[in-house]
């Protein structure tokens, strides 16, 4: 771009991605192709650059040749004479939007990663209020009517047998829940093997 902020040029392989004549891509011809959504801030930071004397980069959406539109990572720099004097940028532009597309998959995994989790802890939390503390709670009573009763014995030692069962129950119910917190493809395919295959899904 020269000092009037306008395309003075641009190259084939620009041409080609565009699908458009070099005449069509001078002045602000360039813009055409830039999505709607994006057209405002890319403008506003090309000619802040421009005002400034700055380098910038900026990301965008631009029109392939086959009306596609790819993101664009545009950075440019200011251009001066031999004398200092200001000559205009020059600027390359790169279609990365495979790495685009890429990072936001991974960060939908990040996301579902944290939600599996947190349906997780939830259900824990409920296991353990709803069910296990309550019973921990009976035998609680149940002991104490236990040792409240030993002047009169009878019956007792069956009171201890029924709240030892109830505490063992308790306890395999705690261990089953433990074990659940494992991750079966981990224990039997490995870390590597495991993150691979939840990638895949």
């Amino acid at each position: 771009a020269g000092t009037d902020r306008l395309c003075s040029y641009v190259n084939q392989p620009w041409l080609d991605f565009t699908g458009r004549p070099l005449e069509a891509e001078l002045g602000n011809g360039w813009a055409e192709g830039v999505h709607n959504e994006d057209l405002t801030h890319c403008l506003e930071t090309y000619s802040l650059a421009f005002d400034q004397r700055q380098p910038f980069a900026m990301e965008y959406r631009l029109r392939r040749n086959d009306g596609e539109y790819r993101w664009i990572l545009d950075t440019g720099v200011p251009r001066f004479n031999s004398n200092g004097s200001f000559a205009g940028y020059i600027g390359s532009c790169l279609d990365f939007t495979d790495r685009k597309l890429a990072e936001d998959a991974l960060a939908s995994v990040g996301r579902r990663l944290i939600e599996a989790h947190e349906e997780e802890r939830t259900w824990i939390a409920r296991e353990l209020h709803d069910d296990l503390v309550q019973r921990i709670a009976l035998v609680t009573i149940e002991l104490e009517r236990c040792s409240s009763q030993t002047a009169d014995p009878t019956g007792i030692d069956d009171r201890i047998r029924q709240a030892r069962q109830h505490l063992c129950d308790v306890a395999s119910e705690i261990q089953a829940l433990s074990h659940r917190l494992h991750s079966s493809k981990l224990e039997y395919l490995g870390f590597v093997n495991a993150a691979k295959s939840f990638c895949r899904e």
